[in-house]
Formats: C-alpha cells, structure tokens, sequence
C-alpha cells in the first residue's frame, strides 16, 4: 500500500512539473495580459553612466526573473529586443544607445507576468 501512495504521488508530482515545463516552452503571454510597473527615478535597479548613454539593469535588485529586454521609441515602434531568459538573476544588464540616438524611449523589462517601464531621454 505504502509503494502505491508512493507511485502515485510522484506521478502527480512529475505531472505537475511537466506542465510547468510546457507551460514555460509556451507563447508568451501579450502586453496586454499582464501588470505593468513603472521604475522612478530613485529606483538603482535602473541607472545610467555619466553621459546618460549607457544604462545598467541590475537583475538582482528587480526581483523578477526577466524574459526580454525592449526598447521603443516615442511613436512605440520597438527599435531593441534581446531575450534574456538565459542570464543569470545576479546579471548587471548593459543598455547601450549611441546606436539609436538622440531622443525618448521607453525601456521595458519583460517578465512572464509584468511589464517594468522606464521612460528614458537621450541627448
């Protein structure tokens, strides 16, 4: 008796992590359907160089595990995506904009559940 309690909780168990795993392999879901929180500017898991060109994303500090980076422009078009799912959660993330330019983007740090938004101005 004590081996078939035994057998069918593990069942239940590795089911249970299964569709986990499957769910993980999924589509994400769309902005949409999940939170979203924006970053003051006291907030050091964002911070910038001293030329404000070059932005740093502390992992460690945001307490969420990120599935991609996003950058849009003012007009919302998406000019940056880099999946981060593979990072470690004690990574310092580099944001670099000489290559985009002078103007305002927001920065979205995506997770499987919310949206963390930083509205940023390159000059």
């Amino acid at each position: 008796m004590k081996i078939l309690t035994l057998t069918i909780v593990l069942l239940f168990s590795s089911l249970s992590l299964f569709s986990q795993t499957t769910a993980k392999g999924a589509a994400a879901p769309g902005p949409e359907d999940m939170s979203v929180v924006a970053l003051d500017n006291a907030d050091w898991s964002f911070y910038a160089d001293d030329d404000n060109r070059t932005f740093y994303v502390d992992f460690e500090k945001i307490n969420v595990n990120l599935s991609d980076v996003v950058i849009k422009n003012k007009n919302g078009k998406i000019v940056f995506k880099d999946d981060v799912v593979e990072l470690p959660v004690n990574a310092i993330y580099e944001l670099n904009f000489d290559e985009l330019g002078i103007g305002d983007y927001t920065v979205e740090l995506r997770s499987y559940t919310k949206i963390i938004r930083k509205d940023i101005s390159i000059k």
